[in-house]
């Protein structure tokens, strides 16, 4: 037995939706029972994120202070930022801000 995400109503690991709330449980990936595989995705996420995310930051300043870097690199490293969070599945974190 599992937890419904959504309502906490006790449910099969072979129910495709929750009884109780409708909730549809996606091909979710395999995990240990303390989640390892969700902390591990998450963690290689922050990193990536802050890896890319500096290198962005950098573009902008080495472009606002003139030091021969163009436009595209800026755009470079931040299409970079996006495209690896899609892959990285960071849209499954982020999407609890949308609701």
């Amino acid at each position: 037995m599992m937890k419904c995400p959504e309502c906490q109503h006790d449910v099969s690991e072979a129910a495709r939706t929750c009884p109780q709330c409708g909730h549809p449980f996606v091909d979710q990936p395999a995990s240990t029972a303390d989640g390892s595989t969700s902390a591990a995705r998450k963690w290689i996420l922050i990193v990536f994120n802050v890896i890319v995310g500096l290198w962005f930051v950098s573009e902008i300043v080495d472009y606002i202070d003139g030091n021969n870097v163009y436009e595209t690199d800026v755009l470079e490293s931040l299409a970079v930022l996006i495209i690896g969070n899609l892959v990285l599945g960071g849209y499954k974190y982020f999407r609890q801000f949308l609701k």
